[in-house]
């Protein structure tokens, strides 16, 4: 029983210092005030070219499964590196497999440009050393993002997923 009444005063007192954000004066940030602090931390890290996208969602044109977030892809400077899994249909066979969407490499001709009022559209080239990859990024002032990956030799594979905020905005 003492174990028990441990466990959950343990998990009040993480809920309460977690989950409430203060604004300078103090208080707690009403919802207004939140999505306002996201969509300046979004843009902030779009600007400074670092940020990762955890995917929740693959779909191509032969699967579509939701995941948990093992898989991301980052951009970190002039670099990206892409933690996606491949599940589509290759046009050309690889011997032994190759290394598809698992790769770290140097983006090429990387263009970001605000669309509408309320998302930012972002795309590049990389390569995994088999291949060049072409990658859209639409990444939402909420933090949800969608990503397409395109190359000559499969099938194009769409994910979706949220940009980690979260993590910058606790780590300041």
């Amino acid at each position: 029983m003492k174990k028990w009444i441990g466990v959950l005063m343990a998990s009040m007192i993480l809920t309460a210092c977690g989950s409430s954000l203060l604004t300078e004066d103090g208080r707690k940030m009403n919802k207004e005030e939140k999505e306002a602090l996201v969509t300046k931390t979004v843009r902030e890290m779009l600007a400074n070219k670092h940020y990762r996208i955890e995917v929740d969602k693959i779909m191509s044109q032969s699967a579509r499964e939701s995941i948990s977030h093992e898989y991301s892809l980052e951009i970190k400077g002039d670099t990206v590196i892409s933690g996606l899994p491949f599940m589509g249909v290759a046009r050309v066979a690889v011997m032994g497999g190759g290394t598809g969407l698992m790769f770290t490499s140097k983006h090429q001709g990387y263009t970001s440009q605000r669309v509408e009022p309320d998302h930012t559209v972002i795309t590049f080239n990389a390569s995994n050393g088999e291949d060049v990859y072409s990658f859209r990024l639409l990444i939402f002032d909420n933090g949800r993002s969608e990503i397409r990956a395109h190359n000559r030799k499969q099938e194009s594979m769409d994910y979706s997923g949220e940009l980690n905020v979260w993590d910058v905005i606790y780590k300041r």
